[in-house]
């Protein structure tokens, strides 16, 4: 099975204003949804008020297999 990343934009747009539920919903069935160190730390980062501290210590529970780009990535090789 394929899997996806989350940018972080799309995080905060679901929590903030409910956008992309059904859209969401549909990635989480085809594909194995892991989570990036950098998304991650952004959210964290980007935390202001105590409910989006613990939607992103949520996140960070579930996130028990963490993807970190390297060199090769980020220079599209």
């Amino acid at each position: 099975m394929h899997w996806a990343i989350l940018d972080t934009d799309i995080h905060i747009g679901h929590w903030e204003h409910g956008r992309c539920t059904e859209l969401l919903a549909m990635v989480q069935q085809a594909f194995i949804v892991r989570h990036s160190a950098v998304v991650l730390s952004e959210l964290r980062r980007g935390a202001r008020t105590r409910l989006a501290e613990r939607l992103v210590d949520g996140l960070h529970r579930l996130a028990a297999e963490r993807w970190t780009p390297t060199d090769d990535d980020l220079c599209g090789r």
